[in-house]
This record gives C-alpha cells, sequence and structure tokens, in this order.
C-alpha cells in the first residue's frame, strides 16, 4: 500500500522554514537543553537501523553533538557535524536528514549562530535549484581546517 518514498531534498526555502521552527522551539527554555542529549539517544534507538556501516558513523555524530551542547561551537565545529550527519546522496538520505534535524536542533538551542554557519554552508545549488551535497561536502571539507573528518567513497 506504501509505495517507497522518494528522498527529501532540501531547498533553501524548507531551510528557512527549518531555521524558524528550530529557533522558536529554542526559545523554550533551558529544558530542551537538558533534555537533547537523551533526545539524540531516543533518536537513534528509534530509528530502525539495520546497517551495522552506520554505527560508528553514528555514534561519533552523537558523541559530537552532546560536546558541542558545552562549548560554544566555531564554523569548523559545526562543518564537521554536518559531515558527520552524512550528506551522502547514495545511502539513506532520509535517515541522514532526520538526524541532522536532531543535530540542527541541539546547536539551535545553544548557539544560533553556529545554527547559521550551518545553514549557509548547507544550502549551495545546483543548477537544478535544490542543495548539491557534492558541493555542500565540498566546501565543508574546505573549511574544516583543525581536524579532517574522514570520508568514504562510494565507488
Amino acid at each position: 500500500m506504501n509505495a517507497r518514498a522518494e528522498p527529501h531534498v532540501w531547498t533553501a526555502s524548507d531551510l528557512s522554514r527549518h531555521r524558524t521552527a528550530i529557533l522558536a522551539e529554542a526559545e523554550q527554555g533551558a529544558a530542551l537543553v537538558r533534555s537533547t542529549a537523551g533526545q539524540l539517544l531516543t533518536f537513534t534507538a528509534a530509528s530502525r537501523v539495520t546497517d551495522l556501516e552506520h554505527a560508528p558513523r553514528i555514534a561519533r555524530m552523537l558523541g559530537h553533538a552532546v560536546t558541542l551542547l558545552d562549548k560554544s561551537p566555531s564554523a569548523s565545529d559545526v562543518g564537521e557535524l554536518a559531515f558527520a550527519t552524512g550528506w551522502d546522496p547514495t545511502r539513506r538520505r532520509r535517515f541522514v536528514s532526520d538526524l541532522r534535524d536532531v543535530a540542527l536542533h541541539a546547536l539551535a538551542l545553544r548557539d544560533t549562530a553556529a545554527l547559521d554557519a550551518f545553514l549557509e554552508a548547507s544550502t549551495p545549488r545546483s543548477s537544478q535549484g535544490v542543495i548539491d551535497p557534492q558541493r555542500v561536502s565540498q566546501i565543508l571539507g574546505a573549511g574544516s581546517s583543525r581536524r579532517r573528518v574522514r570520508r568514504s567513497t562510494v565507488g
């Protein structure tokens, strides 16, 4: 009955609406900050990840997102978090975008400038006017000078 859903492709207007919604939620207060780590872990447990190859990547992303909650993230940190959450067009795009939502939420609760940097880095467009994941990867890779995030290649 339910046909396989097409992966969601983020557009600039999606990101703009998403940012507004996140910031509105962030204004609800510090209780959300305290619960963010729990939200991340709960989301991962509920996401029905079946490929074990994704487990280390997810664990790194969760650890990094929780770490960012305890400090003021730099643009480089945000770029690394973007890599940790994916932008791989060939694998589990819906899961990656959901996980990215949680990471954006965590960042927004702590630092709106970091959220702005993340969204700005995430909006290069393809010729069709949609976000180009490959271009995002190139931009974020060039901007992350303190630590390199290992990228797997898909052959």
